[in-house]
């Protein structure tokens, strides 16, 4: 089941409105909980929901070298998620050892049993 934004959660995830520590504001998406002034109330659900960098998106981030915007669209996203899947899985059972599926063989391009990577 996807869930969706109302539109005055959208704006909320894409203006900046959030205070951090130096007194400016900022969009969520760049702010931890942690970035938030001590004088905020801190909210788990609405800092996921605003799409807030929640510590174990980024440290998954850190960890695989993804981008944290990445992470997190695969992770609102079921179908983006579940289509990376496929191709994923597909790109198993392409035999590396067969110079015809092998991109970097020039010299078998025109080859009819090439598959597309």
């Amino acid at each position: 089941m996807e869930t969706r934004k109302s539109l005055i959660g959208e704006i909320a995830a894409k203006v900046c409105w959030l205070p951090d520590m130096a007194g400016g504001f900022r969009v969520p998406g760049e702010l931890r909980l942690d970035d938030l002034p001590v004088s905020c109330r801190r909210d788990e659900a609405l800092a996921k929901a605003l799409g807030m960098v929640q510590p174990v998106i980024e440290e998954a981030s850190r960890q695989l070298g993804i981008s944290a915007d990445l992470l997190r669209a695969l992770q609102d996203n079921p179908d983006l998620l579940e289509k990376l899947e496929k191709d994923v899985q597909a790109l198993r059972f392409v035999p590396k050892s067969d110079p015809s599926v092998d991109p970097a063989h020039d010299d078998n391009s025109g080859d009819p049993r090439r598959e597309p990577v």
